[in-house]
């Protein structure tokens, strides 16, 4: 009688468990599996390549800039670069 009782407890303890879905055992191969992050990454890889390719073809945009003080002090003319960087004149 123990027995059984044992066993009847046992088997409802087990069935009460909670079942995983799809859904969460896919996320966690994701995360666990390294062929599948390989895939992933390749994969997002290939996606990323026509828009690195055209962006060759577009036209390319940089600047620079400097920025200089004058001052006069009448016999002698003194001018010295302003720069927010302490290495030096600063630009962009």
């Amino acid at each position: 009688m123990k027995r059984s009782l044992t066993l009847l407890a046992l088997v409802f303890s087990v069935s009460a468990a909670p079942a995983a879905d799809l859904l969460a055992v896919y996320q966690r191969a994701l995360q666990n599996d390294p062929q599948l992050r390989e895939a992933e990454a390749t994969r997002l890889a290939a996606l990323e390549a026509k828009p690195q390719a055209l962006s060759a073809l577009l036209p390319q945009l940089s600047g620079t800039g400097a920025v200089t003080r004058e001052k006069d002090t009448g016999s002698t003319n003194t001018t010295e670069a302003i720069s927010n960087t302490p290495g030096g004149p600063s630009t962009i």
